[in-house]
């Protein structure tokens, strides 16, 4: 994250930044990283979690609480 938020102009990223979802809306693509989420963990079928690393499920929970978020919001992270 401190690669990108350097190479993105925005400075060091630091956790528990309070306005990191509006720069994520903003520089980044939610579809597009739901979508590689999802091939990381459909190409490590059969495999053991930690053999999948990187790979974690929360864009499950992403797309799952999309589904609340204002209509204008939620386009940019449902297919």
């Amino acid at each position: 994250m401190n690669e990108k938020f350097k190479e993105l102009g925005l400075g060091k990223y630091q956790k528990n930044m309070k306005n990191v979802f509006d720069i994520l809306m903003e520089k980044g693509n939610p579809k597009l990283a739901i979508r590689y989420a999802r091939r990381i963990i459909e190409d490590g079928q059969h495999k053991t979690p930690t053999e999948i690393a990187p790979g974690t499920k929360v864009y499950e929970l992403v797309e799952e609480l999309a589904k609340y978020l204002p209509e204008n919001v939620r386009i940019d992270f449902l297919e």
